[in-house]
């Protein structure tokens, strides 16, 4: 029997503070689109041969929505009578579309810690994975990547998008001492004391070189570049935090009866409704992609 969350599979469900429900699954939806735009426009860095790419894996995968747009993308752009393969992995399969929705996807629950199945090794030009930065701790991104580099063939690309946790706090224009830093630095103190890496794009970057990866670049894409996305960006912060703040709070044990902690994360979510939408603070985050290529045999 599958329990709230899905069926798990290793010990990311430790330190992950967002939820893996229905709700959960229309915000990762939605932001896809914003994160795209975000990192130049599509969801395979340009360095990428597109025409290349005929076996695609995404690894922490969620509700599928990257190998979607993907195969749509290589379909209407790149149309090629040679059947392209997609596989998307994730440690619960709570967030998986349903049978009758995933198309010529398929779909495995895989605990990334852990290495992958023989029939998956030398078989994918790309490996994606997007957005760990909640759930990994900072010493196991070189356990990963040296799980993931099996999984490509000769010449391979691995892209890696991911959230600069420290970029993200307020600008230095805004006073260290509002309520607003507050609610920034109990989020960020509790994923660092879970053990995530402050900076996941430098760390994935160094994971790479050390898994003998090679031609190893990082992008990193500033929120700040498109102020057009200004309301888009608070709201994406502000629905990320809806979910963190609660689980925030009772990581760090800083209140153990439920009712408080329910009062105390509205009052951090007041803090940054406030800095958003009335005080105009728009958080300036780095959005890094690592790409590496599979050296040829």
């Amino acid at each position: 029997m599958k329990n709230q969350q899905g069926t798990p599979a290793g010990p990311q469900e430790e330190i992950y503070l967002l939820k893996r429900d229905k709700v959960e699954s229309e915000r990762l939806n939605e932001q896809h689109k914003f994160l795209v735009t975000i990192c130049g426009g599509s969801p395979i860095h340009e360095s990428i041969p597109k025409d290349r790419l005929f076996s695609i894996a995404d690894v922490a995968t969620g509700t599928g929505i990257w190998l979607n747009h993907v195969s749509d993308l290589l379909k209407n752009n790149h149309p090629t009578d040679r059947p392209r393969y997609y596989h998307g992995f994730d440690i619960s399969d709570a967030q998986f579309p349903i049978p009758a929705e995933r198309g010529s996807i398929e779909y495995s629950v895989h605990d990334c810690l852990k290495p992958f199945p023989a029939e998956h090794h030398n078989r994918y030009d790309l490996v994606h994975v997007r957005l760990l930065v909640a759930a990994i701790r900072e010493q196991d991104y070189k356990v990963i990547v040296a799980n993931l580099v099996p999984l490509l063939k000769p010449g391979g690309y691995l892209q890696w998008d991911d959230l600069d946790l420290i970029s993200f706090f307020p600008p230095k224009e805004v006073p260290q001492n509002t309520s607003y830093f507050e609610t920034m630095r109990l989020v960020a103190n509790a994923q660092i004391s879970l053990g995530v890496s402050p900076h996941v794009p430098d760390t994935v970057y160094q994971a790479a070189k050390t898994a003998g990866l090679v031609d190893v670049t990082k992008h990193d894409w500033r929120t700040a570049d498109h102020p057009e996305l200004a309301t888009t960006t608070q709201n994406w912060v502000f629905k990320v935090f809806t979910t963190m703040i609660p689980s925030a709070l009772r990581k760090a044990k800083l209140v153990t009866d439920e009712e408080k902690v329910q009062q105390e994360a509205q009052r951090h979510l007041e803090n940054v409704k406030r800095a958003f939408f009335v005080e105009g603070v728009v958080p300036n985050g780095v959005m890094g992609q690592v790409v590496a290529r599979k050296a040829q045999e």
